[in-house]
């Protein structure tokens, strides 16, 4: 993982750009984001990229990842029964 911002306001900046898509997906300007996001089925950015990152970190442990990520040295160490 190369870059992953932890900042809020950049999570709400990125935010509001999917709330713009969405409102013109659906065709429906008026409506809140959290309808938006229940008819579309999503769940919130920051909750999309949390669940990415627990995959990577899976893949990682397991060895069962990209080969370049296999070939890093890893500085932590995984537990075994995860």
């Amino acid at each position: 993982m190369v870059w992953h911002s932890c900042i809020v306001q950049d999570f709400r900046k990125i935010e509001k750009i999917e709330y713009r898509a969405l409102r013109h997906v659906y065709n429906y300007f008026t409506a809140r984001y959290t309808i938006l996001r229940g008819k579309g089925k999503r769940s919130l950015m920051y909750v999309q990229r949390l669940g990415q990152m627990v995959i990577e970190v899976y893949k990682v442990c397991h060895n069962i990842g990209p080969v370049y990520m296999r070939e890093k040295e890893t500085s932590y160490s995984c537990m075994s029964n995860v």
